[in-house]
């Protein structure tokens, strides 16, 4: 571990920052180490241009005592403390723009950046298809010397962590809480088998709660981590659409695994597959992509590797998903949107709102925000700031008043509901009601 002093730092940086402030790194590249920030102090802070005057105001209120506990926390439950100034901190973590400024970490997390590490998400509420699919393919892609990231949740996930393990492989478990929190207490085991067998990680300190806001956010870790995603079974306002749509803003690849056009559990893999998503038969479709820049790390001299993971065989695993039976309350949030191609010729793709496919003017409506929905008050107010022209979430953040961690958090919320769509850069804008005159 780093000198303790410096690791506080970053603890202190992210309890007063919030957890995926793009502001961290600002400051890691302007000061090198959050230690050296805080030395700076609060006259330099509001002149460096990095942080507004409500940050600073909470970077003064965040008490270094609390930070000091967190570590104590962490060496008496034996998880490791990684900063982005540390040797170890994935590369691929800090080529993304909001990563975090501490994990916490159960187990061995390796060196992944010369690893391969293929995400698999999907729905909880997993079809036969859906959990053969998902275990064939992460044994398979285990055994071939890939390591499985996921977000141990039930249904897919689990499945894919389960795989990984019978493929004698190693798999990376991204939580969105604190790791030692009792959140889906059936996956306890399985947790700690994966601690052996890889790691559990989150940048959530010990005891945080599993707020389902949290789980969007955590997304673009197993996205960020990964060189490519699969989505193995989802419906169009599956959670798992987020973690793509995150991979495709961090220049990731998507994959998806093709199912019935009559299942509502593969509505949401079709439609990437309409978009930007490469088709997965087998492992050999994933692995390929890979293979000359990974070349030590893979064996495509397997049997099972050219093998339809969807073929009629013997079932991978004939319990059915216990979210069949236990639905999570603290359940990740749902989108009912999936992303977009990142290269179109369309006009209305780049986002100003116009098509050059309809012959017909369109008129926006301004929509309302329909009572029904159950919206933060900081959505909301973002919401009212919002138009067709994407906005960063910085100048979001300069609007409203409110941290660049919080407004992350309600374009999330929005997203979900389907009020605003992404852009590439963090940026946002409405989606508007439009109808035909």
């Amino acid at each position: 571990m780093n000198d303790q002093n410096d690791v506080i730092g970053w603890i202190w940086l992210q309890k007063a920052l919030g957890v995926a402030s793009p502001k961290v790194r600002a400051i890691h590249q302007a000061y090198g180490s959050a230690r050296q920030f805080y030395d700076a102090g609060p006259t330099e802070w509001r002149l460096s241009g990095l942080v507004t005057a409500a940050d600073v105001h909470k970077l003064c209120d965040t008490d270094f005592a609390q930070c000091e506990k967190i570590i104590d926390d962490c060496q008496r439950l034996h998880y490791q403390i990684l900063t982005p100034d540390q040797e170890g901190y994935p590369n691929r973590l800090l080529n993304i723009d909001d990563y975090p400024a501490v994990l916490y970490i159960w187990g061995d997390l390796g060196d992944v950046d010369n690893e391969i590490l293929i995400s698999m998400v999907g729905t909880r509420m997993a079809s036969p298809y859906g959990r053969n699919v998902a275990g064939r393919l992460s044994t398979t892609l285990a055994k071939a010397g890939a390591v499985i990231v996921s977000g141990a949740a039930y249904g897919i996930d689990t499945v894919c962590h389960k795989g990984a393990l019978r493929g004698g492989g190693r798999t990376i478990a991204v939580l969105g809480c604190g790791i030692d929190t009792r959140y889906l207490v059936e996956n306890e085991q399985l947790r700690r088998t994966i601690s052996q067998n890889g790691a559990v990680i989150s940048e959530y300190p010990p005891g945080a709660a599993a707020a389902p806001r949290n789980f969007p956010i955590r997304n673009r870790l197993i996205s960020g981590l990964s060189l490519g995603t699969v989505v193995i079974e989802a419906g169009v306002r599956s959670g798992s659409l987020i973690t793509a749509h995150r991979a495709i803003e961090q220049g990731r690849d998507v994959f998806a695994v093709p199912g019935s056009i009559m299942s509502e559990y593969s509505a949401g893999c079709n439609k990437l597959l309409g978009e930007c998503a490469k088709p997965v038969g087998c492992a050999y479709d994933i692995l390929s992509e890979y293979v000359d820049q990974y070349p030590h790390c893979i064996r495509l001299d397997l049997p099972e590797v050219h093998e339809k993971a969807h073929s009629d065989m013997k079932p991978w695993e004939s319990k059915p998903s216990p979210v069949q039976s236990r639905p999570s309350a603290a359940s990740e949030s749902k989108p009912r949107s999936v992303l977009k191609r990142p290269v179109t010729k369309t006009k209305d793709a780049l986002g100003d709102g116009s098509s050059q496919k309809e012959p017909y003017r369109q008129e926006v409506q301004e929509a309302a925000l329909p009572s029904s929905l159950s919206l933060t008050p900081e959505a909301k107010q973002l919401y009212r700031l919002l138009d067709e022209t994407p906005q960063h979430v910085d100048e979001l953040a300069h609007k409203s008043g409110l941290t660049s961690y919080v407004v992350a958090a309600a374009m999330t919320e929005l997203e979900i509901a389907h009020l605003i769509r992404p852009h590439v850069g963090r940026r946002f804008s409405r989606i508007v009601v439009r109808r035909r005159s």
